[in-house]
């Protein structure tokens, strides 16, 4: 056994959990074994745990990237993303996301951060998202790894709109950086007015950043730049209408309001399609429907092949 620098807990129900070991504790193999016959899949870290252990492997892979040559070899970017879509898998498993489904958004992601194939602006910009705190990095990925599995059912086949959807969400709160600490860490629906207008600088901030990185698609500035207006003009920093906002920047709405819901809204014992339709409710102008469908079909289909099928079939029906 190896002593484990965290203290680990297992849950009981919806509310409640249970520590098993204290930091500092052995938690061999055979005792993993006595839980998981128990019944137990899952271990739990506190939210505290969790931050710091973020912030290591932050840390590992900002290290990792600096050993490689000017190439980015495509094994540690592999590796890399595995660990996104892990990070994000643990955040989003509450809201119905299948441990399936990761295999098929790590080579979606992949392949679309293969567009910025250096070690210097992939080290750039894991540096950048992680000066964002623990938080912000499982937001990207948690967002990254959703729209990457919504292009799949939605059937996308034009490599260039995959790859900057995909980037467009785990970059677009790139310009969070600069927002202090104790705003960007702050539910944003508990602003005061001060602290809102300087929180709403992060999606032009962030747009400005990624224009001096080279190999960035414009469409991805675009979508980092508009992911937080809305079709009703009520939106920020520019109030666009819909005919302003690329489509790709309404599909990252929609899923960044999604996480960011289900990263405020504590312990739940709602599942992703109850806080979908809480949001829709709260926020109506999210709903365009093949793509609110889309989420949904993600959220609660562990076969992304099946889920891609009844979307089709589905949103035939929406037309008709």
């Amino acid at each position: 056994g190896k002593k484990v620098p965290y203290s680990i807990h297992i849950r009981i129900d919806a509310t409640k959990f249970i520590r098993i070991s204290h930091s500092g504790d052995e938690l061999n193999l055979v005792r993993i074994e006595a839980f998981r016959k128990k019944g137990v899949n899952e271990f739990w870290l506190t939210k505290e745990d969790f931050s710091h252990y973020m912030q290591v492997n932050s840390a590992v892979i900002q290290a990792a990237t600096k050993k490689g040559s000017v190439q980015f070899q495509e094994s540690k970017r592999a590796k890399l993303i595995r660990h996104a879509c892990q990070v994000a898998y643990e955040n989003l498993k509450v809201a119905g996301i299948k441990e399936a489904s990761v295999a098929a958004a790590e080579d979606i992601i992949n392949h679309s951060l293969s567009v910025i194939d250096t070690s210097t602006h992939v080290e750039g910009i894991l540096e950048t998202i992680k000066g964002g705190g623990p938080s912000s990095y499982k937001h990207a990925a948690s967002c990254a790894l959703l729209c990457a599995l919504m292009t799949k059912v939605m059937g996308w086949s034009t490599q260039k709109n995959i790859t900057a959807l995909v980037l467009g969400a785990f970059f677009h709160d790139i310009g969070m950086e600069e927002i202090p600490e104790a705003i960007r860490e702050k539910d944003p629906r508990k602003l005061e007015r001060q602290e809102l207008a300087t929180y709403q600088q992060h999606p032009t901030i962030g747009a400005q950043k990624l224009a001096l990185i080279p190999n960035i698609p414009e469409e991805v500035i675009r979508i980092v730049a508009q992911h937080h207006e809305n079709v009703n003009g009520q939106g920020y920093p520019l109030r666009l209408l819909r005919s302003g906002i690329t489509p790709m920047a309404r599909i990252l709405a929609l899923v960044n309001e999604f996480c960011e819901y289900l990263s405020f809204a504590g312990t739940t014992t709602k599942n992703g399609v109850q806080i979908l339709n809480i949001l829709l409710y709260e926020k109506p102008a999210l709903d365009e429907k093949s793509t609110s469908f889309a989420l949904e079909m993600v959220l609660t289909h562990p076969d992304i092949a099946k889920a891609k099928m009844e979307y089709s079939r589905e949103t035939a029906k929406m037309v008709k």
